[in-house]
């Protein structure tokens, strides 16, 4: 009798380990992190220990130092349909952030001509309460006196690189050299070859920038995977690639082996992980030790950097992504992709506590004469440091 209330006993406690446990596996799931659950108050003392080994100047800190202190994270959120003329308010309030209103200006001549353009900044002057709705209103009625809008701008110089050429062979040069200086030895087919070289994109859509990346850096296809979750904007229905592909699992795993990859690629995906710090965990797992982490991100420094990109988000969804997906965008106002932006500095000292070493960072130039993108993108190299 004592043995059998023993080995009822024993189950039960296997049970309730194993229910602990599945618990701890989805935490992540319960609660999406906000930025107070991401950037803690010793922030500041990361900024100061970054100051002293030169990483960024002073007056970079200081800005750091003055958003975090002032909370200018905080702004009116993708469904609050006041964006834009909080957009406008304040610019018209404050003359020396017009440089925003030049930048607001650019995006919008990626939806329509420059004439459109200035007549919509115009009608937004004249009525700066119009809400996110009536905006977006506004811009499909320009539809039908303008043919074009929903396209992009076609530069038709041919002696000018396109911007991702551009941008992808500077990133080239630069891994190149971070790699050999890490690995000590050329970044080149021989060195993939003997070093089982792997390379993942996390978030690769449609796959066309992962492509692009394996064109540019001679990376063999047998090497190349993507992946990314099951309903992503207009990239939900085409899945079908010339490299390996994997869904990201409904817990947000990632379906990977540990120490799998050399290079791992997040571009633009990390502001709308609701779990940031399980994924970082999990890019951690399968890139093997000194392995290179590459991320391309927003670099949000005001509240008119945040606001600018989720304008523009809201922008691509009414205009691109509904037209494919029209029951799940068309309504993007109400609920929309969940957008968290941090800065360089703020990344930094978030992948610092996974023990990912940051090795170099600056802004993503859009072309040969260094014209820096409107929604402020930045690439950063980190190192995966093995833990002690």
């Amino acid at each position: 009798m004592k043995y059998k209330i023993e080995k009822v006993m024993k189950k039960k406690i296997e049970k309730t380990k194993i229910k602990i446990k599945d618990e701890l596996n989805h935490e992540h799931e319960k609660k999406i992190e906000e930025y107070s659950d991401l950037i803690g108050e010793d922030f500041l003392e990361y900024i100061k220990q970054q100051q002293q080994h030169d990483i960024w100047t002073e007056c970079q800190n200081r800005a750091f130092i003055k958003r975090f202190k002032k909370k200018e994270y905080i702004y009116p959120r993708s469904n609050s349909n006041i964006q834009v003329s909080t957009f406008i308010k304040n610019i018209k309030k404050r003359k020396q952030d017009l440089f925003y209103l030049n930048r607001f200006y650019i995006l919008l001549t990626n939806f329509v001509s420059n004439e459109y353009a200035s007549k919509i900044i115009q009608k937004l002057y004249q009525n700066p309460d119009i809400t996110d709705r009536e905006f977006i209103h506004f811009f499909e009625n320009l539809s039908k006196e303008q043919k074009q809008i929903g396209k992009y701008n076609v530069n038709n110089n041919t002696d000018r690189c396109s911007e991702r050429q551009f941008e992808f062979e500077n990133l080239y040069l630069k891994f190149k050299k971070l790699y050999t200086k890490i690995f000590d030895t050329p970044f080149n087919a021989t060195s993939m070859k003997n070093s089982h070289f792997r390379y993942l994109d996390i978030g690769c859509g449609n796959g066309n920038k992962t492509k692009k990346i394996r064109d540019i850096f001679h990376i063999p296809k047998s090497m190349v995977y993507g992946t990314d979750i099951k309903n992503w904007g207009p990239y939900s229905s085409t899945k079908k690639f010339d490299f390996t592909f994997q869904y990201i699992l409904e817990n947000g795993k990632l379906d990977f082996p540990d120490n799998y990859f050399t290079f791992i690629t997040c571009f633009m995906t990390l502001h709308h992980v609701p779990h940031l710090s399980f994924m970082i965990q999990e890019i951690k797992r399968i890139l093997i030790p000194n392995g290179i982490l590459l991320i391309v991100e927003h670099s949000e420094r005001s509240m008119y950097d945040g606001l600018l990109v989720d304008i523009q988000h809201m922008l691509y969804s009414y205009l691109f992504d509904s037209k494919i997906n029209p029951k799940e965008y068309k309504n993007y106002i109400s609920n929309p992709t969940l957008n968290r932006y941090l800065n360089e500095i703020e990344w930094d000292y978030i992948l610092s506590k996974y023990n990912f070493e940051f090795k170099l960072a600056n802004i993503l130039y859009s072309s040969a004469e260094y014209n820096a993108p409107y929604d402020n993108q930045f690439y950063g190299f980190y190192q995966n440091i093995k833990d002690s």
